[in-house]
């Protein structure tokens, strides 16, 4: 994480980057683990945790639509 802070201080005027936490959906730590990480790590750009499994969204390898109703936003 802390290179791709590095990249997201040096780039985003350039690009849009978001951090996505699946830990809660696969039993690796909570919404409020995450948060905490983020905050001792000095993670600023946005990041978001997923709140289902559901893959339909993600239909090409190359881009996927991340829909309201599968994130929330964390930061």
């Amino acid at each position: 994480m802390p290179g791709f802070q590095a990249v997201y201080e040096r780039n985003a005027d350039d690009f849009v980057m978001v951090g996505l936490d699946v830990g809660p959906i696969f039993g690796l730590g909570t919404r409020n683990s995450a948060l905490q990480l983020l905050s001792d790590m000095g993670i600023t750009y946005p990041a978001a945790n997923a709140v289902s499994r559901d893959p339909s969204p993600c239909l090409e390898p190359t881009h996927c639509l991340l829909h309201s109703s599968l994130i929330r936003t964390v930061t």
